[in-house]
């Protein structure tokens, strides 16, 4: 979609998810695609922290991923 706030008439989807307890959330502009997410999901799972993710993310992403300037967070459900 548009840009978050590039324009004042745009339309954004919405959705509701039940995050459980050690769940990990994932939030990305640009930088790493959504198939290299969810091919080392199963790695960012088994980190100890959420910084630890982030850093496992940005270390997997290539370089033209991060030319782009993303910005990832990360976040862990305590459980």
């Amino acid at each position: 979609g548009v840009l978050l706030g590039a324009t004042s008439g745009a339309a954004y989807e919405q959705a509701e998810v039940q995050l459980l307890p050690g769940d990990l959330l994932v939030l990305h502009t640009d930088g790493p695609t959504r198939e290299r997410l969810v091919r080392l999901a199963p790695r960012a799972a088994g980190t100890r922290s959420a910084r630890e993710c982030a850093q496992l993310i940005a270390e997997e992403s290539d370089r033209a991923e991060r030319a782009d300037g993303a910005c990832l967070m990360v976040v862990r459900i305590p459980g």
